[in-house]
């Protein structure tokens, strides 16, 4: 009798590592399935995946700081005011700007919508953020074609908010108003998510199997086969007793068991279970605590397709929703505008930060105190001159003048230590310089544009050069010439190349 008690116990758990629809069934024990009713809204957060998805996403987007700008001619300048200090202070006295804008984000990420009620005063001026909840709200035609949120208060109030006071984020969406449900899209997947995690759950809390299976020799009558199955609920049932032997008062045969819990598919299922959970929130598995399929390589990679595709995503959302609904519309033609400071990202990685700075100070667009700034130290004087990649000198007027004495120098020098070699030598004759000219400011004119170029649009090289003030002069007149403007020639060519800079 003990036997067939060992394999129907045996059977029962190797079928439950064998599929879904078995791992149900040996939940409830064999009979009728108990999960076929689907995962809820209150049930969804118990499945450890989407607990901790909805946690990494919600967090990240709720830690990074939100700000007002205002463009300018050299960028942007950051607002302080009301609305600054709602966005990432107190946008109501009952929560904190964390907590509200965590929230909405994972009534979005796990129910498809989450709202928030703007109240502003008689100015038109927002005071307070409220957040609604997403059971209560939705959106619904009033009448010619004329979209309001419907608030249920109570079992028979209800009240109307216009578009423009709602702070609505939204999940992915079908018709661009309102956001799909992950407990309605996913529910299959999250039915299975949790039937697997109570089965374990279950299995270890009334754990009844011993660590090997013990057979009696010899048929046991009535009163044997009762003091058997006392000894083993006394002896092996419960955790803390798990895979203990037990010592029987009959002669039996041992024979090693394996539960469903040490099965490799039923291990596979639920590593299966996480990733297949993770695709709906799009978030890589390793930000759960997988590491299953991760090295430090890819975890790098996914890292950064987790900050520009997931996090961006939720970001720039939030960042057009407040645009359009917490500015008025003066301020939006004053160009003031609402963004994440994404910088923050890199708060928790020196190396990754430090790099970047030293980058966006060599080439010249971050000065010392915008540095300092970001890693909130005080700035220091003479810390706002930024850096010129060409020769890391400070932009200005000073650099411009370097610039422009470097280049005339360097063009006069090459053209008049060749003409005054010529035009003085003691052979000088007229017809042959004439050949030696053509030849040489073929050469030179190219020298001249490819020196000019990077800096000057449009270099047309004889408007830089001495060649067409030579031409209609005679051997005296050439020589005089050159001997007398080699001594102003290096300041005419500054001015000159100054005056196209």
């Amino acid at each position: 009798m003990f036997s067939v008690l060992k394999n129907k116990i045996h059977k029962k758990a190797m079928a439950a590592a064998e599929s879904v629809g078995d791992f149900f069934t040996s939940i409830s024990g064999g009979g009728s399935n108990q999960y076929q009713e689907r995962v809820n809204n209150h049930t969804a957060l118990q499945i450890a995946t989407v607990f901790a998805c909805v946690k990494v996403v919600s967090e990240d987007v709720s830690t990074l700081p939100l700000h007002v700008y205002k463009r300018t001619q050299r960028g942007k300048e950051r607002q302080s005011g009301n609305l600054s200090d709602i966005l990432n202070k107190r946008p109501s006295k009952y929560y904190s700007a964390m907590d509200f804008r965590r929230t909405l984000t994972a009534h979005a990420l796990l129910f498809g919508n989450g709202y928030a009620e703007i109240v502003r005063d008689n100015f038109d001026q927002v005071v307070e953020l409220i957040i609604l909840d997403y059971n209560k709200v939705k959106l619904v035609d009033v009448g010619n074609g004329e979209l309001k949120y419907e608030v249920k208060i109570n079992r028979t109030d209800k009240k109307y908010l216009d578009i423009m006071d709602v702070i609505h984020i939204k999940n992915m969406s079908l018709d661009g108003c309102n956001g799909l449900s992950v407990v309605n899209v996913g529910n299959r997947s999250l039915t299975t998510a949790l039937a697997l995690e109570k089965f374990a759950g279950n299995y270890f809390n009334n754990n009844s199997f011993a660590g090997g299976v013990l057979s009696p020799k010899n048929k046991l009558d009535k009163d044997a086969y009762s003091k058997l199955v006392e000894v083993i609920e006394k002896q092996i049932r419960g955790t803390d007793k798990a895979h203990r032997l037990a010592f029987m008062p009959f002669e039996v045969e041992y024979q090693k068991y394996t539960t469903p819990n040490n099965d490799a598919q039923f291990l596979e299922s639920r590593q299966f279970a996480v990733r297949d959970i993770c695709k709906f929130f799009r978030v890589p598995p390793h930000k759960v605590s997988d590491l299953s399929s991760s090295n430090y390589a890819t975890i790098e990679s996914q890292n950064q397709e987790y900050l520009n595709t997931t996090l961006s995503s939720w970001l720039v959302q939030w960042e057009n929703e407040c645009y359009f609904k917490l500015l008025s519309s003066h301020d939006q033609e004053q160009e003031f505008y609402i963004e994440h400071l994404r910088e923050a990202l890199l708060k928790g990685d020196i190396n990754t930060r430090y790099a970047a700075y030293a980058i966006g100070r060599q080439w010249g667009w971050l000065s010392i105190n915008d540095i300092r700034s970001r890693e909130n130290m005080d700035t220091i004087e003479g810390g706002d001159n930024y850096l010129e990649p060409l020769n890391m000198g400070v932009v200005g007027k000073d650099y411009n003048t370097a610039l422009v004495k470097d280049l005339s120098a360097r063009l006069a020098k090459a053209e008049l230590n060749e003409l005054d070699r010529q035009v003085n030598r003691a052979d000088f004759d007229a017809d042959k310089f004439s050949a030696w000219a053509d030849n040489f400011y073929d050469k030179h004119n190219k020298y001249v544009l490819a020196t000019l170029s990077p800096y000057l649009a449009g270099v047309n090289p004889h408007d830089f050069t001495l060649e067409k003030h030579l031409l209609n002069l005679d051997e005296k007149g050439k020589r005089d010439f050159v001997n007398h403007v080699k001594y102003i020639y290096t300041s005419q060519m500054e001015q000159t190349i100054n005056e196209r800079l």
